[in-house]
C-alpha cells in the first residue's frame, strides 16, 4: 500500500516513537523527487508512506 501524505517526516518521526511497526526502510529522499519511508505493520502489511507530489 502507497500513501500520500502532507509532511512525510513528522509521520516517520510519530511511527518510530510510538513503534507501530518495523521500519523496513528509513526515510529516504529518493531520485524522483519524492521523500519516503517504508514500514510493515503489525499484521505484516508492507506500506510506504511517501510525499505528495
Amino acid at each position: 500500500m502507497i500513501l500520500g501524505v502532507d509532511d512525510v517526516n513528522d509521520h516517520y518521526e510519530q511511527i518510530t516513537k510510538v513503534a507501530l511497526g518495523v521500519i523496513e526502510s528509513p526515510i529516504k529522499h529518493q531520485s524522483w523527487g519524492a521523500t519516503d519511508f517504508r514500514v510493515i505493520d503489525p499484521d505484516g502489511y508492507y506500506i510506504r508512506l511517501t510525499s505528495k507530489g
